[in-house]
């Protein structure tokens, strides 16, 4: 009976370990994504998606953000930051509020929107929302705005 309850166990948590290792490319924190990406002389990417909702949104993370290389490589380039909003999962309440002033601050209309930002001044250098682009040209993009 005990290993029933192991397995139990076993079944219902190794699908959200999954869940958060995926992403564990992203932060969540703004503030905390600049000061980073200040101290490491990077830039910051944010990602504004609708990831139980949007078409696109879910099509740009599983074709360029679940992509090995980019995980291995975008870290180096930039801080990644995820905003997400979700219309069936919820996110805490200060999450969700985070999000929505960043919305509102970036205008935000459409959604996926990728903004690239100059962490000193927070410009943005680059805004696009879904793209074809492969991964290796993603990230020369990404690294020629870092030059």
């Amino acid at each position: 009976m005990p290993s029933c309850k192991l397995l139990f166990l076993f079944l219902v948590l190794f699908p959200f370990s999954i869940a958060q290792a995926s992403d564990s490319l992203w932060q969540t924190n703004y503030e905390t994504a600049l000061s980073q990406a200040k101290a490491e002389d990077k830039l910051v990417l944010l990602l504004f998606t609708g990831s139980d909702w949007c078409h696109w949104c879910q099509k740009l993370e599983r074709e360029l953000f679940a992509d090995e290389q980019i995980r291995a490589e975008l870290p180096q380039l930039a801080i990644p930051v995820r905003l997400d909003f979700p219309r069936r999962n919820s996110i805490p309440p200060q999450q969700a509020r985070h999000n929505r002033v960043l919305q509102e601050k970036f205008k935000i209309k459409d959604f996926p929107t990728v903004i690239i930002l100059d962490p000193v001044t927070t410009n943005p250098i680059l805004t696009h929302n879904y793209t074809s682009q492969s991964p290796s040209v993603y990230l020369k993009a990404i690294e020629a705005l870092n030059d």
